[in-house]
């Protein structure tokens, strides 16, 4: 079985909800062979992800190239 997972917290953060994903993803990929994570990722460093995930996990990191008030207008339409 195939499963995709997708992320909106940077898994590189100690909080609440970064690390309710992390715990979710290493659950997941422990259970399952072939998996797929899409998860955020900082323009200037790499998240080491190799402590979340199995080596079978393939991943896709996703940059947010929009500017600071693009994203604040963003937040504020929904």
């Amino acid at each position: 079985m195939k499963v995709l997972i997708i992320t909106r917290h940077y898994l590189d953060q100690h909080l609440g909800g970064p690390n309710c994903s992390k715990a979710f993803i290493k659950a997941i990929t422990n259970i399952y062979d072939d998996c797929t994570l899409i998860y955020p990722e900082h323009h200037d460093k790499h998240t080491e992800l190799s402590h979340i995930v199995n080596e079978k996990t393939h991943l896709i990191p996703c940059f947010d190239k929009r500017n600071k008030i693009i994203k604040c207008l963003d937040m504020y339409r929904g």
